[in-house]
């Protein structure tokens, strides 16, 4: 060849090519690529005579392992073993010319002086292997011969009970075949891997029954197809299943969910989404009970799910479980119930028996928050205090505070009519408890606006004026008593201002109701009093105590009395005064003045002294 060729020059015209250098590098390569394709061919060669190797030594072991003779052998045994012989026979010749190929690329290596690995099976162990194949064949086919008839009878014995195991196979596949909806997908695929398994496995008995038969110089016969029919159903019926068991799977999922942690949202969501999908499978699967069984399911589970949305309310409390799982004839714990066990056990074929469990909880309910607004709203009510001369706290806003105490104890009240009321212990003992609560406070806050409003009225009068106090000692001592305890008391409730904490404290009620009669004592002392004032000067009957109680605190001071000398002297507005400084005179009235502004003198100006009562100096102006 021209890469053989010792050549290393070549001549074209008056050009001339020196090769010799490139020639050996082309050389190499070439020797190179020779090794390689050398060791790929002689890899591949190992991997066929092992395997071949082993094939022929697996068939030797089963021929090995055949038998034809003796009563202990089974039928399957024997159609097994003749139709095996069979196969054998039929792969020598083939054998035969892989094993005559083998050695010939063995040799082809050698003549290449190709380097063999140590572990380098020859390809002559095949040939001896296939030698031992044949004689042990031909011996079973001696003995096979010998026992034809023997064998002919039993396989046709076989193939009568075959037939009659396929009858009962495929009676049993018409019979219980998965084709309705009320089994679960992988009940199903389990039902299908069985009867293919065992339509397969018949299958192959009669397909070895007609190869014994053909060995054995039996009729055929017909092939019945109907094994391979049943495969093709069983192979769509197993499309069928596996697509619906997704969505069966995801709503199992759903119905695994716990109750107490369900979100009707999402579950509502899921819902949707599994009859998205199964709306998006082919026609040929939607045509099958077992689409339509969970399809319808999943629809009816929408077409309830107000009802289910209903029952997943605050209103229900663990007694209303109890009732509900009761009726619905489900035991187990509320906190292990599942939504599935909702469905399973019909909750939406009962709507009337939940609505009326709702309904009783809707009631319950309401009653509850009552309670809990009672609760929260006097352990939280603060009293509203107001700075009164820079002295004490006292508390105003009676209004609202009576209003929500009437309010909230109506509702106690008219509370026990209802039917929901008495069906709850514990609404009952909650509502006694409040009832006796909000009446004690109500009547303690009466009391007290009546103390606090006396108090206001007599301590204007005892501490505006020193004069009501020296004119009244044995009074102004009991008011002092009064005050002390007012004062003491008004400044604990200062300290935790809550209308509860009023409860709180010891004899509140005897304290008050103590000292809403001593001031009742005071102000009929009082009254006395100012019935002797007016007894005095008849004028004063004109003047309301307020007004009669201002005048004689303010004795010392007549400019203060002015104002009410109108109530008194129908023509007379006021009174003009001139100073004085005179010792111990305080004014001197020297005019009068009507509301015109019309002037009068006196015949006399009217001095007022510092000891003199207030009525003596309006005698003298009502003398003129």
């Amino acid at each position: 060849t021209t890469l053989d060729s010792t050549a290393t020059m070549t001549e074209f015209g008056p050009i001339v090519v020196r090769y010799n250098k490139v020639q050996s590098q082309v050389n190499l390569k070439y020797d190179s690529w020779q090794k390689e394709l050398q060791t790929y061919f002689a890899a591949v060669l190992a991997e066929r005579i092992i395997e071949n190797f082993e094939k022929i030594s697996d068939a030797k072991t089963r021929l090995e392992n055949v038998s034809l003779e003796g009563s202990s052998v089974t039928t399957n045994e024997i159609v097994l073993g003749v139709t095996f012989l069979q196969e054998v026979n039929q792969q020598i010749p083939s054998w035969h010319k892989k094993t005559t190929e083998l050695g010939e690329s063995e040799k082809l290596l050698k003549r290449q002086r190709h380097a063999f690995r140590s572990d380098w099976m020859e390809a002559s162990l095949v040939g001896g292997q296939l030698q031992q194949v044949e004689q042990l064949l031909a011996k079973r086919m001696r003995i096979m011969e010998d026992q034809v008839p023997l064998l002919q009878s039993r396989i046709v014995a076989e193939d009568k009970a075959n037939v009659q195991r396929v009858s009962d196979l495929l009676s049993n596949w018409e019979q219980n075949k998965p084709l309705m909806g009320n089994i679960t997908p992988d009940d199903a695929l389990e039902k299908l891997n069985k009867f293919e398994f065992n339509m397969k496995k018949s299958q192959l008995d009669q397909e070895n029954l007609i190869k014994a038969k053909d060995a054995l110089g039996l009729d055929v016969g017909a092939s019945d197809n109907a094994i391979s029919g049943c495969l093709d159903e069983v192979a769509g019926l197993t499309e069928v299943w596996e697509a619906v068991s997704k969505p069966f799977d995801s709503l199992t999922e759903l119905k695994d969910t716990l109750w107490a942690t369900a979100v009707m949202r999402k579950v509502r969501k899921t819902l949707d989404d599994i009859l998205i999908e199964m709306r998006s499978l082919p026609n040929r699967i939607r045509q099958y009970d077992a689409y339509t069984a969970l399809h319808d399911k999943v629809k009816s589970y929408l077409s309830g799910h107000s009802t289910l949305s209903d029952m997943k309310t605050d209103a229900l409390k663990e007694r209303h479980w109890k009732i509900i799982l009761q009726k619905l004839n489900i035991h187990v714990a509320f906190s292990e119930l599942t939504i599935g066990m909702l469905w399973d056990n019909d909750l939406l074929e009962r709507k009337k028996d939940m609505a009326e469990v709702l309904s009783i909880a809707q009631g319950e309910m309401a009653i509850e928050v009552f309670l809990n607004e009672v609760r929260d709203r006097w352990m939280k009510q603060e009293l509203n205090l107001v700075l009164y001369q820079n002295r004490v706290r006292l508390i105003r806003g009676w209004d609202d505070l009576f209003t929500a105490l009437d309010d909230h104890t109506g509702g106690l009240i008219l509370m026990r009519s209802s039917p929901y009321y008495r069906a709850v212990r514990e609404f009952q003992e909650d509502g006694n408890l409040w009832e006796d609560r909000l009446t004690k406070l109500r009547a303690a806050f009466d009391a007290w606006i009546d103390v606090q409003r006396r108090w206001v009225y007599l301590e204007g009068i005892f501490f505006g004026s020193a004069d009501i106090k020296n004119q009244l000692p044995a009074e102004w001592s009991r008011f002092k008593s009064v005050d002390g305890e007012f004062i003491t008391l008004m400044r604990r409730i200062s300290s935790r201002p809550y209308a509860m904490e009023a409860l709180n404290i010891e004899n509140l009620q005897r304290t008050l109701e103590r000292l809403s009669n001593l001031m009742t004592v005071i102000q009929k002392a009082l009254g006395t009093y100012l019935e002797k004032q007016r007894s005095d000067f008849s004028r004063f009957y004109f003047l309301g105590d307020d007004d009669l109680l201002e005048i004689i605190g303010n004795s010392s001071e007549p400019g203060k009395v002015l104002p009410h000398l109108g109530k008194m002297f129908a023509s007379i507005s006021t009174c003009n005064s001139v100073p004085c400084e005179e010792e111990g005179v305080l004014t001197k009235f020297e005019a009068m003045l009507s509301k015109d502004g019309e002037k009068v003198r006196l015949d006399s100006p009217i001095t007022v002294t510092s000891k003199m009562n207030v009525k003596d100096w309006l005698k003298q102006l009502e003398s003129g």
